[in-house]
This record gives C-alpha cells, sequence and structure tokens, in this order.
C-alpha cells in the first residue's frame, strides 16, 4: 500500500495518519491528552483511545 492510500480521505470520525504520527510526536514532547485534543480539535478521549489502542501493551 502506497503513502496516497494512506493519505486518502477518510471519514470524519477516523484519524489520518498524520494526526495519529501528531499524536505521538506530542505525546513524546510530554503534552497532555487535552493540550494535543487542542491542536489536532479533538476531544482529549479520542486522543486517549488512540494512544491505548496503539500503545503496543496488551491489557
Amino acid at each position: 500500500m502506497g503513502l496516497r492510500a494512506l493519505e486518502k480521505q477518510l471519514h470524519p470520525l477516523f484519524l489520518t495518519l498524520a494526526a495519529r504520527e501528531r499524536i505521538r510526536d506530542l505525546r513524546a514532547a510530554g503534552q497532555s491528552l487535552r493540550a494535543i485534543g487542542q491542536v489536532l480539535v479533538r476531544p482529549a478521549s479520542t486522543v486517549k483511545r488512540e494512544i491505548d489502542a496503539n500503545s503496543g501493551s496488551e491489557s
């Protein structure tokens, strides 16, 4: 799958690859869930779900 396919327009409820990368970068920089949500114009709960789903640890 090429990058073009990854960046195609998604339904507004889904995060893009760029948004996921931004979450990763902002979290690594120590930003809070609320601050990341404000940057992405998304609720903090969406950011939390994305982090939990892709943290790499199984619970």
